[in-house]
């Protein structure tokens, strides 16, 4: 596993705080999810997560985003 550190203004952090308690998860699975959901939805055209990697400038042809996209399914058991 690696670390980061993250910068997040007072008012972020207060949401992501919020978001992590009403959602039952700790920060760290919270931001985890996020990244997780961004890149599984660019399988499903007109999805939110497929619209934000868009927006990003991500191109989910190329090969990096296939090969992290494959270690994610991996780290989740599949393939």
């Amino acid at each position: 596993m690696k670390t980061m550190q993250i910068q997040l203004e007072d008012s972020a952090h207060h949401l992501l705080e919020r978001l992590a308690a009403h959602s039952g998860m700790g920060q760290q699975e919270l931001v985890e999810t996020v990244i997780y959901s961004l890149l599984d939805g660019v399988r499903r055209p007109g999805s939110w997560e497929r619209h934000l990697v868009d927006s990003l400038g991500l191109d989910p042809r190329n090969e990096e985003y296939h090969q992290s996209y494959d270690s994610l399914l991996s780290s989740w058991g599949y393939k």
